[in-house]
């Protein structure tokens, strides 16, 4: 007698970077419903039209179970968001922020913005870049300045861009196998981009240093090799983590392990919460 395959447990998996996930159905059963009545006067085809969404995503979301909606795409979300504001507009009722509340906690959404501010601050430092820089000119450094009135694209910029050129034509075995690793494990592409900026970055600084730190083109093809190769290896080190958003949501709600040294405050007698430093 053959036997039975033992049944597999259900995989679970946390949202990815262009998902959001449903914390409070009740709650977000109610805004939907709200928004259709006040959008579609009860009538789901109208109240799909306002919202920009299929009929069909329409009828998933006012149907929510664990189940079924258990995440959202962000882009739903933001239609969702825009056509509760419009609603809030009109009727003076608060069903953005009720539907915020449902979807994310505002602590792990304040979090989740001071991550995404770092992000791209740090994506576009070299676009933004002003003050004195360097050019070459017959070999010898020359310096530019690179003021807010500035009509050129900045050099360091430029610099940046042909770096990242160079590497991924060099080296395509290399970093097209980083963004596939990461693409697949949930990162966002914005973070990736940033991956590969921080592994150039101490090249495109030469521009800066009137040329006294080496240039790509200075180093030899190991020295270049093992560059990138160990600037990703740093990379998918810290990048061996749970998604953005879950280890917003984890610290936001104090529930993600924190390693580091716990200091204790205490002002005017009184003491205050554990601060903890890395």
């Amino acid at each position: 007698m053959r036997r039975r395959a033992a049944k597999r447990p259900a995989t679970t998996r946390g949202p990815r970077y262009d998902e959001s996930e449903v914390r409070d159905l009740g709650e977000f059963f109610e805004v939907v419903e709200e928004l259709v009545s006040k959008l579609g006067e009860g009538l789901a085809s109208e109240a799909a039209r306002e919202m920009g969404i299929s009929q069909p995503t329409l009828s998933r979301l006012r149907r929510p179970t664990p189940r079924t909606l258990r995440t959202l795409s962000r882009a739903t979300e933001e239609r969702l968001v825009a056509a509760a504001l419009r609603v809030d507009d009109q009727y003076g009722t608060s069903l953005a922020r009720r539907l915020l509340s449902a979807i994310d906690p505002p602590e792990a959404r304040r979090v989740e913005d001071g991550y995404e501010a770092w992000r791209d601050e740090r994506r576009l430092r070299y676009a933004r870049a002003e003050g004195p820089a360097w050019v070459l000119v017959d070999r010898r450094p020359k310096v530019q300045d690179l003021g807010p009135s500035t009509d050129a694209m900045p050099v360091h910029f430029g610099n940046l861009g042909r770096v990242l050129n160079r590497v991924a034509k060099a080296y395509p075995h290399l970093t097209q196998r980083f963004q596939q690793e990461m693409t697949a494990k949930g990162v966002e592409p914005e973070r990736i981009q940033l991956a590969l900026i921080r592994v150039v970055e101490p090249l495109v600084e030469a521009s800066r240093s009137a040329f006294v730190e080496r240039t790509w083109g200075e180093l030899t093809p190991r020295e270049r090799e093992k560059f990138v190769e160990w600037g990703l290896r740093r990379e998918r080190i810290m990048l061996r983590r749970a998604t953005a958003r879950e280890r917003a949501r984890a610290r936001a709600d104090g529930t993600l392990p924190l390693k580091g040294v716990e200091v204790r405050r205490t002002v005017n007698g009184v003491e205050l919460p554990p601060v903890h430093t890395v």
